[in-house]
Formats: structure tokens, C-alpha cells, sequence
């Protein structure tokens, strides 16, 4: 009786033994991944503003260079001569078709707005007036108007008659392109992940859910702000986001604003499932797995009858009480 209970005694010890280093090495690794993970997270997150904001100096200086060469047709600078708002208001929506963007808007020399064209309803002349306003007293490169619910980036040229030297100025032509549905999932794309547009604080346009939308306006002061030190921790219904603020604009009168979201649950799937109960007993039965290693192992019916009571039920081939003892066969799959 006193050589089995030695052997018992060495078994467990052996089994704690290695229990414990397992569940050490797995802390460890566990600690190193997420570390890691957490550092391409960020990456990811600097990528995606970075890929962006290559892409947006692209767009602005092809719609820049097309207001361009608007602004000097013939056609235009000769209605502009007429002074007749009613004739220009008419006789421009040629040119905003030719134009073939959201939002049109002539403005005379005194800065009066005197034709407007918009693919969508809710920009009023008075709403256009007061924004082109801040428009030309704005030396910034960017700029947005927003009215009716609906975001544009404009973009403003003179319009001379003769050559610019000569500094004969007719008026004023404005171009603009919504921010609508279309252009946030192209941008969603070329970022690789979820985006919100906002003007102050509202939110314009956004690739999330509309659940998620939703939780996101009753959250307004957990935004990231521009300038943040870092990504900041955000969690939309039963999903949580990084998000990162990108400032679009540097005007005193606005705040246009594009924020990045990325989900890092695709990233944490594999180290989440060992975060429960199961997955915690898992990794223990890999520490104990020596335990069927080679000849018949005998251990104490009550030890081992918790233990494999834990990780499921028996296999029917290799268990039996005979006399007290616990009997496994080699290469069990239960270990």
C-alpha cells in the first residue's frame, strides 16, 4: 500500500508541475500576442487615414482643376456679362449639367449669390449665401458647406473676363460634390474599414449600421477628438472600435471631420475563446495530456474522477474502478 501511494503522490506532483508551467507559458504568450495585435491595430488605423488623405489631395486637385477650366468657358463668362439674375439662374443649368456635379452656385463680383443648382433639395439660397461668405473671407484651401442635411466639398474660383493679370472680375463660380451614401462606402473601402463624416457633431453620412448609428449619436462625448494623443476605445452595441479623428477642414466657422473606425474582433477571435471557462479547461487537459503517455497509468479514482469529470465524459474503453484504482488506456483521446 505504501508503493502506490508514493506513486500517487509523484503523479500529482508532476501534474501541478506541469499545469502550472502551461498556464504560465500561455499568460506569456497570450500577453505577446495581444501586444502585438494591438500594435498592427494601430498600424492599421494610421494606414487607413494615411491611404485617405493620399486619396483626397488626388480628388481635390482633379475637381480643382476641372472648376478651372469651367471657369474660363466663354460660354460662362458672357452670361456672367448679362447682370440679369433671372437670365443667369436659367441659362447656367447648361453648364452645371456640363459641370456634372452635385451642387452649382454663381455669385456676382459683389459676392451675391445669383444662380443655384443642387441634385438634392434642402440648400437654400440664404444657406448659400452665408456660406460662400465664409467662403471667401476663408484663405484655407478646404472648403465645406453643409445645409438641408446634406455635406459638400465646394470648390470656389473667380471667373474674369479677359485674361486673370488683368484683374477683371465678373464673379464668382462654385462646384461642389455631396457627401452621400456612394462616396462614404468609396471612402470605407480605400480605407479598409468603417467611417463617419461629421459637421460639428452631427453625423453626416456613416458606413455603420443604423443600430450602431444610432448608439453612436447617444455617445457623442466619447468621439475622438481631433489632435487625440492616441486611438481611442469605443463600443457600439454588442461590438467595440478603435477610432482615430482625421480634421478636414481648418475653417473658424465649421468643423468637417472624418473619423475612422476599425473592430479588432476578427483580430481577438482566436485569443477570445480561451478566455472562458472552457477554453481555460482546455489549456489545463493539454498540460495534463502526459497522462496517458506510455503502459497503464493508475491514479487515485477520486483525483482523477474530478479531473476527467472536468474535461468530459469518459470514452467507454479505457476507465473502470477495479479495487480502488482508475485505469487509462495509452493514447486516449479524453487526454
Amino acid at each position: 500500500m505504501l508503493k502506490p501511494r508514493m506513486r500517487t503522490k509523484f503523479l500529482l506532483s508532476m501534474l501541478l508541475i506541469s499545469a502550472g508551467l502551461t498556464c504560465t507559458s500561455l499568460l506569456l504568450v497570450r500577453y505577446s500576442v495581444r501586444k502585438q495585435v494591438k500594435k498592427e491595430i494601430f498600424a492599421d488605423l494610421r494606414n487607413s487615414v494615411s491611404t485617405f488623405q493620399n486619396f483626397q489631395r488626388e480628388r481635390e486637385v482633379t475637381l480643382t482643376h476641372s472648376a478651372e477650366l469651367l471657369a474660363d468657358l466663354p460660354d460662362l463668362r458672357a452670361l456672367m456679362t448679362t447682370q440679369h439674375d433671372a437670365t443667369i439662374q436659367d441659362a447656367s443649368s447648361d453648364l452645371w449639367r456640363l459641370a456634372g456635379s452635385d451642387l452649382f452656385v454663381l455669385a456676382d463680383r459683389a459676392g451675391r449669390v445669383v444662380a443655384l443648382h443642387t441634385a438634392s433639395p434642402g440648400l437654400t439660397r440664404e444657406v448659400a449665401q452665408k456660406s460662400f461668405a465664409n467662403s471667401v473671407s476663408d484663405e484655407s484651401s478646404g472648403h465645406w458647406w453643409y445645409g438641408g442635411q446634406h455635406l459638400y466639398e465646394v470648390f470656389l474660383k473667380p471667373i474674369y473676363f479677359g485674361p486673370a493679370a488683368e484683374n477683371r472680375l465678373l464673379g464668382f463660380l462654385v462646384i461642389g460634390y455631396e457627401i452621400d451614401d456612394r462616396v462614404a462606402s468609396q471612402v470605407s473601402r480605400i480605407a479598409a474599414s468603417q467611417v463617419a463624416f461629421y459637421y460639428g457633431d452631427a453625423v453626416v453620412k456613416t458606413t455603420l449600421s443604423p443600430m450602431q448609428e444610432a448608439e453612436l449619436d447617444r455617445q457623442r462625448t466619447l468621439h475622438a477628438a481631433p489632435g487625440a494623443s492616441g486611438p481611442e476605445q469605443i463600443q457600439l452595441g454588442e461590438e467595440r472600435f478603435l477610432i482615430t479623428s482625421l480634421e478636414l477642414t481648418g475653417a473658424k466657422n465649421s468643423s468637417v471631420r472624418l473619423n475612422v473606425f476599425i473592430s479588432p474582433l476578427e483580430r481577438f477571435e482566436i485569443l477570445r475563446s480561451g478566455d472562458g471557462v472552457s477554453g481555460q479547461l482546455e489549456s489545463l487537459a493539454a498540460g495534463f495530456g502526459f497522462g496517458c503517455g506510455t503502459g497503464w497509468q493508475r491514479v487515485s479514482v477520486l483525483h482523477l474522477a474530478y479531473l476527467h469529470s472536468s474535461a468530459g465524459k469518459s470514452c467507454g474503453r479505457c476507465t473502470g474502478a477495479r479495487k480502488g484504482r482508475f485505469y487509462l488506456r495509452p493514447g486516449c483521446s479524453r487526454w
